[in-house]
């Protein structure tokens, strides 16, 4: 199992008088999420879950502070109504460095746009149809692979495409009921452990 330096945990979202918005007849999803780095919180990001007719949205912003340095200014991805993937935009700055990256899907092709140390770059891979696309500096995008994740048995695959790299495939190897403490609150959570 693959363990990471940061973790994003779910803090309650500051009200808008509604605890709902409602769109075309479709509820939008609102979390924020603080953002802890070896156990510190350094940040936060807002995420917007949406169902639309084409499909469904997953939109964000957000920050990570020292050592990190990043700043979300805004995030997009893309899914059909099947939840085949679309595209995902991400932007903003990881330091001094833009973060530019644009990923389109057509068919079975995945087209990804970026910058790397500040020349333009294009890489196209193959795409399944059921891959959950990601990014390194979006937590949001990962709404889609809980959705899958939170259905799922232990042994069921996932593939990923975390661009500009080809696509992976991960295991879902358990599932874990915990208990996590942040100050004096503490909640129940489910962990799944993939691969």
């Amino acid at each position: 199992p693959s363990t990471g330096l940061a973790q994003a945990v779910p803090q309650p979202a500051p009200s808008t008088g509604t605890e709902e918005a409602v769109v075309s007849g479709i509820p939008v999803q609102r979390a924020k999420f603080a953002i802890f780095v070896q156990g510190f919180p350094l940040g936060s990001e807002e995420v917007f879950v949406d169902r639309t007719p084409q499909g469904w949205t997953v939109n964000g912003s957000g920050t990570i502070g020292v050592p990190v340095g990043l700043a979300l200014r805004q995030a997009h991805v893309a899914y059909g109504n099947r939840f085949e993937p679309r595209e995902m935009k991400v932007e903003g700055f990881l330091g001094d460095q833009r973060i530019d990256l644009s990923v389109a899907v057509t068919g079975n092709s995945a087209v990804t746009s970026f910058s790397d140390n500040g020349a333009p770059k294009q890489t196209t891979e193959a795409v399944s149809a059921d891959a959950v696309v990601l990014s390194g500096n979006f937590f949001g995008a990962y709404a889609a692979l809980a959705a899958r994740v939170a259905k799922a048995v232990p042994g069921q695959t996932f593939r990923l495409l975390i661009s500009p790299y080809p696509e992976k495939v991960i295991v879902l190897r358990e599932v874990l009921n915990e208990r996590i403490q942040i100050a004096a609150r503490s909640f129940a959570v489910r962990r799944h452990v993939l691969a």
